[in-house]
């Protein structure tokens, strides 16, 4: 039997803080387990109700390891502007010793310019920092030495403690500019992206700009493309309202939690763009729907060159909704297998 054209996997990025959200995120990702689905991403977010359950993804990464034994663990990312690279690499090698290898880091530039209280430079140098860091974790991951000198002016040579067990999985988060796609392929990176802010023609051109870069690397075409998207499924009338109210929601709490004044947004105003918002993503950009429209995105998806896509279903309300959804992924992951068998 061939491989699927497009893994499934699941994203966990609940907005929802409050008592037991561990618990319940670790039974979902379980259930995603059980239902084969390949991984699962874990956030960093910072401050905020919205995901900041995970401040830091390899804790909960190494949550999943205990609870799992196949799926693959995914930081979706680590900001690695706002930490030392050799933090960021002894986290994720513990978990990748731990889970026996199955780790993938993404890395980000970041974009909430208040994070950058947790970092030693300023936003505005967020992206030199994060290539400079990307190099460092390469070095320390495959066991070479790196010399490094604190703000108290030491220096040492240090070597990653514990080893990691994997080869380093690397992907480059990416939104609309198709400079990181490029910047991602040529070094020899995966790509982790949304739908939030691209339709399909632009994720297509930008595909393309990561391709050419993998070319101009000297790599040629191929790599990895992990898209995010929201996953909810509708059985009939009352499914489809609660699964749109759901995604209005978290389309407002997206807005707010980026904006420099959450509490100036008032949810009557915004209303319209919200309803607005939900339904572009439910028009054509989504999983959400019924189980019937799935397979046609995800071959759509496959054509485009996506190579996994990695589902949100945590913002619907906790309960049949996620497990619902989850189950049904399973049969959609079963019988893209079978096709392509």
């Amino acid at each position: 039997m061939s491989e699927p054209a497009v893994s499934l996997s699941l994203f966990g990025f609940t907005t929802d803080g409050q008592d037991g959200v561990y618990g319940r995120l670790l039974d979902l990702v379980e259930l995603a387990e059980a239902e084969g689905l390949e991984n699962v991403w874990l956030p960093e977010r910072h401050f905020d109700d919205f995901g900041g359950f995970s401040p830091n993804p390899a804790v909960l990464g190494a949550m999943v390891a205990m609870r799992t034994t196949r799926l693959g663990i995914r930081a979706g990312s680590s900001v690695l502007p706002l930490h030392s690279a050799v933090s960021v690499a002894e986290d994720w090698a513990m978990v990748d010793a731990a889970s026996g290898g199955r780790v993938g880091i993404g890395v980000a530039f970041g974009w909430m310019q208040r994070d950058f209280v947790l970092s030693d430079a300023p936003h505005a140098e967020r992206r030199e920092l994060l290539r400079t860091r990307i190099g460092q974790l390469e070095r320390l991951w495959s066991g070479e030495a790196l010399e490094l000198e604190g703000h108290s002016g030491e220096k040492a040579t240090v070597r990653l403690h514990p080893r990691p067990v994997s080869e380093l999985r690397l992907w480059q988060a990416c939104l609309g500019n198709p400079d990181s796609y490029y910047e991602s392929g040529r070094g020899g990176r995966g790509v982790l992206t949304n739908l939030i802010m691209q339709d399909l023609d632009q994720l297509a051109a930008n595909i393309e700009r990561y391709q050419q870069g993998r070319v101009d690397g000297g790599l040629g075409r191929g790599g990895e493309i992990t898209v995010l998207v929201h996953a909810a499924l509708s059985d009939g009338q009352a499914s489809e309202e609660r699964n749109m109210e759901a995604l209005e929601r978290y389309m407002l709490s997206t807005f707010s939690s980026s904006s420099e004044d959450p509490a100036s947004i008032d949810p009557e105003v915004w209303k319209p763009r919200m309803v607005a918002a939900a339904e572009r993503l439910r028009d054509g950009l989504s999983l959400v729907g019924p189980e019937s429209e799935w397979p046609a995105f995800r071959e759509k998806l496959a054509r485009l060159g996506v190579t996994e896509i990695t589902c949100l279903v945590d913002f619907l309300p906790h309960g049949e909704a996620w497990t619902d959804t989850v189950r049904a992924l399973g049969r959609l992951r079963t019988r893209s297998a079978e096709s392509h068998a």
